[in-house]
Order: C-alpha cells, then structure tokens, then sequence
C-alpha cells in the first residue's frame, strides 16, 4: 500500500546527497500545494487532485508517481522509505516554530489527503484498520431512521444512499468537516458518509504530527554534530509565490514598493511615508499584504511604530494600533493569520475621499488615474478603454505588463487577468526573470 503514517523514525542509513535530494522534492511538492490554494483549488476536489498530479507531473517527482500509481518501473518500497525520510527530515528544519509547524503539518495533511483519495474502498478500509484508526459505524436502524436528515445534510443521493457506509464521532474530532457543513450532528456527534473518513484520520493524524515536531523541537537543539545538516536543509515558507528574492525586510521594502507594488499598494505605502497614518481599511489592506509579501513579525512592528510615532506617542499607539498588527500576523486573538484579499475584495471598498484604500483602476478620478499611467508607460489608450469599460483587473494586468515591456502570454498567467496584489508582485519579479532570458539570449526586448 502507497500509504505513510510515518510512526517510525526511518530506519536505515542515507547519504547527504538522497538526503538532500527527497527534502529538495518535498518542498517542491509543498510549493505545488501553495500554488494550489493560490488558485482557489478546495483541497480534496478532482479539480484540486488533477492539478497537484498534473503539476508533479510537470516538474518530475517521479518517486511520488509510484505513490500515485502513475507508474510501476519505480520500487514502491524505495519510493515508501524516501518519503518517510522525507517527512521526518523536513520535519526537523519546520520544527522550530509554531508558524513552521502549522505550515509543515498542513501540506503532509494534503499529501495524505491526496494518496487516500487514490485508493479503492477496500484498501481503505485494510489501512484504516491497520493503522488502528477506528471510528464507530452508524448501525443499519439508526441510518433508516436519520434517512431524511442525511439526505438533507451530506452529499449522499437518494440513489447511493443503501450502499453507502456511515461513521460516527464526537463533532470536535472532525472540525474540518463541521466548517464545511457536510455532516449531520445530533447529540453531539458528527455523522458522515464513508467519503469523508479521510477528514476523521487527518484529524487524528494531526495529532500525531504535533507531537513529533515537538519533541524533534526539544531534541534539535542537543544534536549539535548534525544541526550543519538541518540548517542546509531546503525550507519554505509561502508569502511570495515563485519570487527568488533574498527576502522582504524593513532594508529594501521602498525598493521592491517603488519597482513591483501593484498601483493600489505603491499608493498605501507612499500615503503611510508621507502622513504618516493610514485610516482603518488602509491598515487592513496594507498590513495583510505585507504578511502575505513575507515581511517579518518584528519587521512589521518596526516598520508601523516608526511611521505611526511620527506623530502621535509610542504610548498612544501601543495602546490604540498595536494590537491590530499583532492580530494580522496571528499573534494574537484567534492566532491565525488573515487570508490574503484578493481583488474581487478590494473592488468591494467604496473609499472616501480622504481614505486611501480600494483599487486605483476603479476608485481614482480618470483624470489622476491616467495622468499617473502616462508618467509610466507609453502608451495607455488600450487602459483607459478597459478603465471605461469597468474590466479594472484587465487594466491592471495590462499596466504591469506594459511597465515591465513583457507580453502578458509569457507571464504564463494560471488565469488570464491578475487576482490578487501579490500575484502582482510574483509576476513582477517573474518579469525581469523573463528579461535576463531574453538579454542573455541576445534577442531584442519585445515592444508592446
């Protein structure tokens, strides 16, 4: 069976270079996952299983075709030990904080999530009972009694319904089935179809992640011969998607704003240099995008304190402001960072005139708007046109390819318009990637 529960340390003696090679894949795998949910791909769909295979596919991890059945040439026992290896060895360098760790358990959790899927009924059920993952059966009489309600609150037809096998659970051992609605709970228990037992055995796996990362944190620290290995190891953390940048902090944050900020996030941070405040909305735009550009805890802190106590008391803002920074980055409160807003979110704002928050291609005065593309670029009769039109992130998506002198078909955009301002910022860097190419090649920058 394809399938790792990774309850033993692996065993065997590997060599610096496998070493490198299997955690080098796994954070390859991890980046695929991101660039799923950066898609909005809902994890468990076909739509979100067919783009992580299509994707490993693509970059050739071939010790997980064998994992996923794509091929047979590559030893299952070989490809089983790599990927246990590699479990535990990511797991070392992401054992450091709480951050890492929630990172780290949430992409094995989908890895997982994709091999289950993969695997017929009754292997599923030869693994849930090998690995001891035991969950009480709804009994035939309960079921023709809860018929109704379970037709009502799962995704099982009227047609399926006599074939399907029900389970059983306290609620808060599948909290991710009760955010998506698909159980029926009564009397304090959780009743699902048999589809969905792999969110009942990611739970209990989750646990057991935890405690591995926590004793490997304990132990990190006391294995000094070998903390030169953990510290080489590939690690990532996703803010930026794709962008090969030495990082975002308080030294170069000006620098990147002014070469690869979208229009609405330049005018936030030139706005907050200047005044010195930014007003409510302005906070929560700006501040989640700086979490999501990767900007530092401490460097955000730094960076909205210097700014704020140009005009008002360290005092008053630690009392008024610093709380809300602290809760973007998940410091504080419900502890979990904010999702990042996309643009369909920030063409939401109605901004007052004194505010500066919302979307330039929508919010501004045509005449400043287009005053400032001029300054820019040389030509913006084709923006305008979609200004008018009301097709602001097509306007958007042409500004940056213009400013960047790019066709927008080499950006290879997943979608065909910009989604999201740090989507903005990855296919600006992307950008001069794809200009180094063209002037390495010797051929002539492509005039738009």
């Amino acid at each position: 069976m394809s399938l790792n529960v990774y309850r033993k340390y692996p065993e065997s003696c590997s060599s610096l270079s496998t070493i490198e090679k299997v955690c080098s894949d796994r954070i390859k795998l991890y980046k695929i996952f991101e660039a799923a949910k950066y898609n909005r791909l809902e994890v468990g769909t076909l739509q979100w299983s067919n783009y992580i295979i299509s994707k490993i596919q693509e970059v050739e991890l071939k010790s997980y075709y064998v994992l996923l059945g794509l091929e047979l040439q590559y030893s299952m026992l070989k490809a089983k030990r790599e990927d246990n290896l590699a479990h535990w060895m990511v797991g070392l360098s992401y054992s450091a904080t709480k951050e890492q760790i929630n990172l780290f358990i949430n992409w094995e959790l989908q890895w997982f999530h994709l091999l289950f899927s993969n695997l017929s009924k009754s292997k599923r059920d030869a693994f849930l009972i090998g690995n001891n993952f035991i969950c009480e059966h709804l009994g035939p009489v309960n079921k023709l009694l809860l018929y109704d309600k379970l037709i009502q609150c799962t995704e099982v037809t009227e047609n399926d319904f006599d074939s399907t096998k029900f389970y059983k659970t306290e609620f808060y051992k599948v909290p991710d089935l009760v955010r998506k609605k698909q159980i029926l709970l009564d009397k304090g228990l959780a009743i699902f179809p048999e589809d969905n037992i792999v969110y009942y055995v990611k739970s209990k796996l989750c646990n057991e992640f935890s405690l591995q990362l926590e004793f490997q944190k304990k132990v990190v620290p006391n294995v000094g011969k070998y903390q030169f290995l953990i510290e080489d190891l590939p690690k990532y953390i996703p803010r930026l998607l794709g962008c090969e940048l030495d990082g975002v902090y308080l030294r170069n944050i000006d620098q990147i704003a002014d070469n690869h900020f979208p229009l609405c996030m330049q005018n936030l941070h030139h706005t907050l240099r200047t005044n010195h405040h930014l007003k409510y909305e302005g906070k929560m735009q700006y501040g989640v995008f700086l979490y999501w550009l990767g900007l530092p805890y401490k460097d955000a802190i730094t960076f909205w304190k210097d700014e704020f106590t140009q005009g008002i008391t360290e005092d008053l803002f630690n009392r008024k402001y610093l709380y809300l920074f602290q809760h973007q980055y998940g410091k504080t409160g419900r502890k979990e960072p904010y999702e990042q807003f996309y643009c369909s979110k920030i063409l939401e704002y109605s901004p007052l005139p004194s505010q500066h928050h919302g979307c330039p291609f929508k919010h501004w005065s045509k005449s400043i708007l287009f005053e400032r593309l001029e300054s820019e670029v040389s030509c913006i009769t084709d923006i305008e046109d979609l200004v008018t039109q009301k097709e602001y992130q097509k306007a958007c998506t042409t500004y940056l390819c213009k400013s960047r002198k790019v066709p927008q078909h080499v950006l290879n955009l997943e979608l065909d318009v910009i989604e999201s301002p740090i989507q903005y910022v990855n296919q600006s860097f992307k950008a001069l990637d794809v200009l180094d190419v063209i002037f390495d090649s010797d051929e002539n920058i492509l005039n738009i």
